[in-house]
């Protein structure tokens, strides 16, 4: 829903819903599963024979205690309590800062462009990174074949690209498959529909823009089947829009609309019943902004919800993550010691 500020900020979108919970989901995956990595790459450059660092107990020590302080020091000093105040409404990102550049007087205009070209300067830095940190994933696991056997040495890097076009290929075919094929398109809405917890935003989701469309619809005198068909189309979802689709042959036979809905099973109980007084009082229109306006604020409710419960599940599983990255690299090393003494 958009909400307008007097300020400078101008209009804005807040995510919500679906949007809101992908967004989240993609981003946690985005910074922890980097901040995963890091530590082991870090490890294994500072080990690699052409700095010349002896492969002693003192020596690792030292490497995995910066590493430790450097995580500890950035991540949960810099960045949580520095980094993350700098928002956007609640949003982060350089792109989310660089909008809230606007200039206070034709004077300065000009640092306001140059603010704006750092930050999409800063935004490409994106496209590096997300080549980078596959490539060299994929490149550390194929180097592991050189200590198998030494013949695979100059396989190394043609077989890392192999791999990463596979990958890649195989990610844009699939998806585009996915996505334009009816069939798995319908498989995976339902799996979704079905998902505990996400399936009941994802379907309320639904309920919300079918139910936000048709009721415009119908108030604009476009009659109801053609108002079927089109709200059909906008639900996101290909399960929910295959029954809607089916009940329109139902409803032109004349059976109500509440009655088709209750029959297709993919809509609640509530939202039938609603209908049904909408349709017997003659206020149809006004019943489905109403179950859109419902909907809609149970899904924010829940989408909050999740949201304040997942924050500090996610820094329990971080820490718990790094946790276990820091003893997994620890073992070894006691291992190592005792050899050594």
């Amino acid at each position: 829903m958009a909400q307008t500020d007097s300020g400078d900020h101008g209009s804005v979108e807040e995510p919500k819903g679906k949007y809101l919970a992908f967004m989240s989901l993609a981003a946690l995956g985005i910074v922890y599963g980097d901040i995963g990595t890091s530590p082991i790459y870090a490890l294994r450059e500072s080990l690699h024979g052409s700095y010349g660092l002896a492969h002693t107990e003192a020596t690792v020590l030292g490497i995995l205690s910066l590493i430790f302080w450097s995580l500890i020091i950035v991540i949960s000093i810099k960045y949580l309590a520095f980094v993350m105040l700098a928002d956007n409404r609640g949003e982060g990102g350089i792109i989310a800062l660089t909008a809230l550049v606007s200039p206070r007087s034709r004077a300065a205009e000009g640092g306001q462009k140059l603010l704006i070209m750092a930050g999409l300067f800063g935004a490409a830095l994106l496209y590096g990174d997300s080549m980078i940190t596959p490539a060299i994933s994929v490149l550390s696991a194929v180097e592991g074949l050189e200590f198998v056997t030494p013949v695979f040495a100059p396989y190394v890097i043609p077989i890392t690209v192999l791999i990463l076009v596979g990958l890649l290929g195989g990610l844009v075919v699939g998806s585009r498959f996915m996505l334009t094929n009816p069939k798995s398109r319908e498989v995976l809405d339902g799996v979704l529909l079905r998902l505990p917890l996400l399936g009941t935003i994802f379907r309320k989701s639904a309920i919300v823009r079918f139910a936000r469309t048709l009721g415009f619809l119908v108030r604009r005198g476009v009659p109801l089947l053609t108002g079927l068909s089109v709200a059909a189309t906008v639900t996101g979802n290909a399960v929910m829009e295959h029954s809607i689709k089916g009940l329109i042959v139902e409803v032109q036979d004349g059976m109500p609309l509440s009655e088709a809905l209750r029959a297709s099973g993919v809509f609640p109980p509530m939202v039938t019943q609603m209908i049904k007084v909408g349709e017997s009082t003659g206020s149809l229109d006004t019943m489905l902004d109403k179950i859109a306006d419902l909907f809609e604020q149970e899904v924010d409710r829940i989408v909050a919800t999740l949201t304040s419960v997942l924050e500090p599940s996610v820094i329990v599983v971080v820490g718990g993550g790094i946790a276990l990255i820091v003893v997994a690299m620890y073992l070894p090393i006691f291992s190592i010691g005792s050899v050594i003494g």
